[in-house]
């Protein structure tokens, strides 16, 4: 009989111990999703700022262009 409660015992914790890690991989899918999505946007702010930066140096680009063009013509003008 003593043998009989050591299995029945051992069967209530195992599905005790089932419970806990399904609920520990319950939450961890929880923080798995946080983090995916806490990932992701920081994926969508780092593209934004990216764009921003390459459209500040093609600003920059067309502004120096636009500044060799005017000293170019400007050194035109003194040498004719």
């Amino acid at each position: 009989m003593r043998q009989s409660n050591k299995i029945h015992i051992s069967s209530l914790w195992t599905l005790h111990g089932t419970q806990c890690v399904d609920d520990m991989v319950m939450i961890a899918g929880i923080d798995n999703k946080k983090q995916i999505s806490d990932r992701q946007k920081l994926q969508e702010i780092e593209n934004q700022q990216r764009e921003e930066e390459d459209e500040e140096c093609r600003i920059f680009a067309a502004a120096k262009r636009k500044m060799a063009k005017l000293r170019m013509e400007k050194e035109k003008q003194l040498h004719e």
